[in-house]
């Protein structure tokens, strides 16, 4: 799978956006082809406010990539 839209708002710092779409059922553990899910995508960028919301969404923190 590519990148999904909770990917897109994880890795920009889009909180709002991030809120809406695990509100509306986006699976929080989705990776791309290269295993890469939204919580790496946060944590890549420094955003903690996101890796918190993902986290509290209950995101599989100890996901490795391929």
């Amino acid at each position: 799978a590519g990148y999904t839209p909770l990917h897109v708002a994880s890795h920009f710092g889009q909180a709002a956006m991030v809120r809406f779409l695990l509100r509306n059922g986006a699976a929080v553990d989705n990776s791309t082809n290269a295993g890469y899910t939204p919580l790496h995508q946060a944590a890549q960028q420094g955003h903690t406010l996101i890796i918190n919301l993902l986290l509290e969404s209950k995101a599989k923190p100890n996901a490795v990539t391929n």
